[in-house]
């Protein structure tokens, strides 16, 4: 879309990234903007929460090592 060339001269047809937001806000809707971020944000939830666990549980078995 961003891309789209048209029959006239060199840029004409062509949309930049503002226009092409502001297209798609007004055949759209504001809803194609957060298309899919529910399930985004909840893998990014569980992804941080796995990793900040396992980051702890190393941090607390390499401090008992180390202290041994």
């Amino acid at each position: 879309m961003q891309s789209a060339v048209g029959t006239g001269g060199a840029n004409e047809g062509r949309m930049n990234f503002l226009q092409t937001a502001l297209d798609l806000k007004e055949r759209c809707g504001w809803g194609v903007f957060y298309e899919g971020i529910q399930p985004k944000l909840l893998r990014a939830a569980i992804n941080h929460s796995v990793t900040f666990s396992v980051y702890n549980a190393v941090m607390s078995n390499l401090g008992d090592i180390a202290s041994t």
